[in-house]
């Protein structure tokens, strides 16, 4: 690492530190992770809270979202790659809602010994997170 990134890292962790002594009490059970820090929330009202506290002061857009698994995580960075990262459990601020059906070709579920397949009806959705998280793509 070089002098420039080095000192480009310390102004971020500066700027860590200065975000996490403005919002006290931040998640449940934060943890620093290289230059990153984990923010573990686990109900709707601890993830608003904790998106409100990434978005301040934060330049218009510079908080990204993105899914994994059954997990939402959401991200800010500051200067030299560090970061904070809010990770929830997707259910708990995302709503599966049915957007339509396809029919898809699957094994007949009353024989399967024999193998056939059959088309069924299957719901298409997705996650639509209330309310400061806009809906994620299944």
């Amino acid at each position: 690492m070089d002098a420039d990134a080095i000192t480009q890292t310390q102004q971020g962790l500066t700027e860590l530190a200065e975000w996490i002594e403005a919002h006290p009490g931040i998640g449940s059970h934060p943890f620093l992770s290289g230059t990153t820090w984990i923010i573990g929330v686990y109900t709707a009202d601890q993830a608003a809270f904790a998106m409100r506290a990434m978005a301040d002061g934060a330049p218009l857009g510079s908080v990204e979202k993105d899914v994994h698994g059954e997990k939402l995580f959401a991200e800010r960075n500051f200067t030299g790659g560090v970061r904070i990262q809010m990770q929830v459990p997707r259910d708990e601020v995302c709503e599966w809602v049915v957007t339509g059906t396809e029919t898809v070709t699957v094994p007949d579920p009353e024989v399967v010994a024999a193998a056939p397949v059959v088309e069924i009806e299957r719901e298409i959705g997705e996650w639509q997170c209330h309310p400061i998280l806009p809906a994620v793509p299944a």
